[in-house]
This record gives C-alpha cells, sequence and structure tokens, in this order.
C-alpha cells in the first residue's frame, strides 16, 4: 500500500504565502494548516478577555494582543495565532518577519469540539519550548471550564483545572485575578445543574 505524499512547504514559502493570504493559515513543521471560523461563544470570550485584562493593564509594562498576532518558537518551526497572547516588558517581534511574536508570558485559547485536541496538543507541545511563557490558559467555549497550565520553577508544567463554583483563578505570571463572570459574560452556555 503506498503512502500518502506529503506537501512539505518551508517556513519561508508558508511566510510569504501567509503575509499575501486573506485569511490565516497555522505552520507546524511543514505543513500549512487553515484556521476555521469561531462561533459567537467563542469571539465573545475573546473579546471579554481583551477588556478585561487589557483594562487590568492600563499603566503597567504589559499588553494584551488579539490573533492577528502570530507566536512561533525558538526554532521557528511553528507558527500559530494564538486566541490572545500577553506580553510583559518588550514586545519582541521576529526580525524581519512581519507580526509574530517571540516572547509571550501567556497563551489563550479557546478551545471547542473542533479545536481541543489541537489546542491541548502539538499546539502545547510547541507552546512549552517558549522560554518566556508562563501560563497556557484553556477556556472551554461549551461549557464554564477553564484549564490553567503553569511553568513551575523545575521547568515541569502543573495543570490546574477550574469550573464555575471556582468563580475565579488567578494569573500568577501577571497577578491578575480572571473571574468566571468577567471571561464568560454574555455568553450563552447551559447552566450546569
Amino acid at each position: 500500500m503506498a503512502s500518502p505524499a506529503l506537501n512539505y512547504v518551508s517556513v519561508e514559502d508558508y511566510l510569504l504565502q501567509e503575509e499575501a493570504a486573506e485569511e490565516k493559515h497555522e505552520y507546524v513543521g511543514g505543513n500549512i494548516v487553515a484556521m476555521a471560523g469561531a462561533s459567537r461563544e467563542h469571539n465573545q470570550i475573546v473579546s471579554n478577555l481583551i477588556r478585561e485584562v487589557g483594562s487590568f493593564f492600563k499603566g503597567k509594562g504589559c499588553d494584551i494582543f488579539p490573533s492577528d498576532f502570530r507566536v512561533t518558537t525558538p526554532t521557528a518551526k511553528s507558527y500559530f495565532y494564538p486566541d490572545a497572547t500577553i506580553v510583559c516588558g518588550a514586545t519582541q517581534m521576529q526580525p524581519d518577519i512581519f507580526d509574530t511574536l517571540l516572547n509571550p508570558v501567556v497563551i489563550f485559547e479557546v478551545i471547542s469540539e473542533g479545536t481541543e485536541k489541537i489546542d491541548r496538543g502539538y499546539k502545547f507541545f510547541y507552546y512549552q519550548q517558549i522560554p518566556s511563557l508562563q501560563e497556557y490558559i484553556l477556556i472551554d467555549s461549551r461549557e464554564y471550564a477553564i484549564e490553567v497550565i503553569r511553568r513551575q520553577s523545575d521547568g515541569l508544567w502543573k495543570f490546574d483545572k477550574y469550573a464555575l463554583a471556582d468563580k475565579q483563578l488567578h494569573l500568577a505570571s501577571i497577578n491578575y485575578i480572571l473571574s468566571f463572570a468577567d471571561v464568560y459574560y454574555r455568553v450563552q452556555l447551559p447552566r450546569p445543574e
């Protein structure tokens, strides 16, 4: 039985194509992956994050960016568009590459049925390689659930799950309390029993 042909694309070709593209694509080790459209719930969660966290950052040395900024890993073998990204201090961009962050402190991904395996799988594998990353936050768009994955001082990652009953969670890297009410403001999901 024949193996399927792999259409390897170089980083350089990906970046050239992406600069001219009308839609966003991610890049994983030679493969280009089209970005799927997002639900109303997904977009509302991202909007809430940008508003709430962005307000907290006024007068501080951090910024939160929406998904138009890409993130790459030190090996530059992957490029992703996280749903939101926090950078503290000077924003470091990949030299000679448009809109590509090198130093995220926090990455948010809003998960859905179609993205959960990717966000928990290979994306997390690549994100772990970013030296500045301290917290990876997965926010569910199907139920009131948030998972915070934190880099520990020994380099290992600790997983903490939060549910609606927890009411809030602490983002240690930016010393911020994020409430479920703010994250899920105007997001209509079934209420847990």
